[in-house]
């Protein structure tokens, strides 16, 4: 929810033109739409202490081919690029 207050639904303007959105433009919206959730919950995680939780929290998600990819698209790139790339939206936009 708090994504799509800032920036509107996954298939809004301002969503759809993040330089991340962009470079993913051919991943289904699913998984487009769960990146920046996937990384804000690495990164909570890790500041917790609770990193050894994460694998737990995927297994999880796994039923669901979309988030699966959106964990490997994190593991790929890194929470933090993730998290700038919604940062720098949210900041621009506000």
């Amino acid at each position: 929810r708090y994504i799509r207050d800032l920036l509107g639904p996954g298939e809004g303007g301002l969503f759809r033109e993040t330089p991340l959105m962009r470079k993913y433009a051919n991943e289904p919206l699913m998984t487009r739409t769960h990146l920046h959730v996937m990384a804000i919950e690495r990164l909570l995680f890790q500041k917790l202490g609770k990193a050894d939780l994460l694998p737990v929290l995927r297994a999880d998600h796994q039923h669901a081919p979309a988030y699966a990819r959106a964990y490997e698209i994190v593991d790929e790139v890194g929470a933090d690029p993730i998290l700038a790339d919604l940062r720098q939206q949210a900041s621009g936009h506000h």
